[in-house]
């Protein structure tokens, strides 16, 4: 751990933590994260890039006045220090007198080495005199028995501490229940997710069964009706009868509606009719001429027209 309090003699400059490692907001820049690795890339670059020297501002913006630079540069475990070299005591006596309090440093995150056109990655510019740091964390030049120093942060109490080690353990706690919930929260999606890919599964399944039950029962109604009408015909009603009531049979499945509280089978009234009907000879089914035979088509057309108007009232 190294000491925050490093001290010099006044004139050979003094070591200054000026971009301590945090994270804080800045309306320009957004979230500023100061990082182990971002310190550790600006002095490796320091002395390499820029050509210049970086100097000592007075005030941020170009054109400032400088009256010194900085000389060296150090990433330690709580940011990066530097150590500066001023040339005009003025400035210094300002500094003594706290009209100036803190070191604002200024560096890119991605330097373009001018001669090449390369980047180079994060570089220090320089630092500046100022009231108003960018990063919260600097801590206040101080210059005491003629010597130069930066100002330790404010020990914290033992209620402090007790209260920030209890609330970082809140704060703990409070991160593991997220994490917790996160996870089930992405458990239960995915359950979710499986369900639904079997519930898809089975409205497939159920759409096949219920295509199957379909046909298989239109095929028990089709058989159903050729065996009544092979039956009609085998009982010698004439042919030309049963083909004109096929058809109506064939379109609903044999129940219809008389009323709202009667319901009669298709079937059964028609081999009632058929019943009264005269029959013919097994030598002569198939041939018309007669008038009789003439006389029991146009039945057979009374008989499917009236089905099919019971067939249009029960639809309707």
């Amino acid at each position: 751990m190294f000491d925050l309090l490093t001290q010099i003699e006044f004139g050979d400059g003094f070591w200054y933590n000026a971009l301590p490692i945090g994270k804080f907001h800045d309306p320009r820049y957004g979230i500023v994260r100061v990082t182990p690795k971002l310190v550790k890339e600006l002095a490796g670059n320091f002395g390499k890039v820029p050509a210049y020297e970086p100097p000592v501002k007075l005030g941020h913006g170009d054109g400032a006045a400088s009256p010194g630079v900085i000389k060296k540069v150090e990433a330690r475990a709580d940011g990066l220090w530097i150590q500066t070299d001023f040339q005009d005591n003025d400035i210094l006596e300002d500094v003594r007198k706290k009209k100036y309090r803190y070191m604002s440093v200024e560096y890119t995150p991605d330097y373009m080495e001018k001669s090449t056109g390369k980047t180079v990655g994060p570089a220090l510019l320089g630092v500046a005199l100022t009231n108003q740091p960018a990063h919260p964390g600097v801590t206040p030049i101080v210059f005491s028995e003629g010597k130069w120093a930066q100002a330790l942060p404010e020990e914290k109490t033992a209620e402090e501490e007790a209260h920030n080690m209890e609330m970082e353990k809140q704060l703990t706690e409070a991160l593991q229940k997220v994490t917790e919930l996160t996870q089930k929260v992405q458990e239960q999606s995915q359950k979710f997710s499986d369900l639904e890919k079997e519930n898809t599964g089975l409205k497939e399944v159920l759409k096949t069964s219920q295509e199957s039950l379909q046909r298989m029962e239109m095929e028990k109604h089709e058989a159903t009706v050729n065996a009544f009408c092979e039956k009609q015909v085998a009982a010698g009603i004439p042919p030309a009868v049963v083909d004109k009531v096929k058809p109506v049979l064939m379109a609903t499945r044999n129940t219809i509606k008389l009323s709202d509280k009667e319901e009669a089978n298709l079937q059964v009234l028609f081999g009632e009719v058929f019943e009264g009907l005269a029959k013919v000879e097994m030598g002569f089914r198939g041939k018309l001429g007669t008038p009789e035979d003439t006389k029991a088509v146009k039945m057979a057309d009374e008989i499917a027209s009236m089905a099919n108007g019971l067939l249009v009232k029960e639809d309707n």
